[in-house]
């Protein structure tokens, strides 16, 4: 067994011991003298936002087209809308023929995503097709659409 030499501070994180080698030196960062350990406290905080920062957040590639797509009738009205699931551009009938319309949307959007190399988040990609910001559109609809993508997440992590 090796002898440890030199100066060392030993720190318990989360119940284990652990040994950090030059602790008692400084380390010049930014034109600071800081320490060249982080505290017990700091390290149980920095691991506890790492933890909650990866598990909280779900990938919208997680989501089924099902899912998006009742999502998107909650958002657009419900059974109160003018133009079921938002659709304005196709003609249709009833409630029905809307509903597959914005499924085949998602559907398709969802392939041309991965087709793309998946450059944004799903939900982003689809709603710059489905609802977009950009474009020959009046300030009013613009402001309106910039409301779409984040009323969308907050329903599908609603319903999740």
């Amino acid at each position: 067994m090796k002898k440890l030499s030199g100066p060392f501070v030993k720190v318990r994180f989360l119940g284990a011991p652990f040994l950090f080698p030059g602790a008692s030196l400084g380390i010049t960062l930014c034109g600071g003298e800081w320490p060249a350990y982080f505290g017990e406290g700091l390290m149980k905080i920095l691991l506890v936002v790492l933890l909650l920062g990866f598990t909280t957040m779900a990938r919208a590639d997680d989501y089924t087209d099902e899912q998006i797509v009742n999502a998107i009738y909650i958002i657009e009205g419900g059974a109160k809308a003018t133009f079921a699931y938002g659709i304005r551009s196709v003609k249709y009938s009833t409630i029905a023929e809307a509903r597959k319309i914005c499924f085949n949307s998602v559907r398709n959007g969802r392939k041309r995503w991965i087709k793309a190399g998946k450059p944004y988040d799903l939900i982003t990609f689809i709603g710059m097709r489905y609802c977009p910001t950009r474009g020959k559109l009046s300030r009013a609809e613009q402001k309106l659409n910039g409301n779409w993508l984040t009323n969308l997440r907050k329903q599908l992590a609603k319903n999740k």
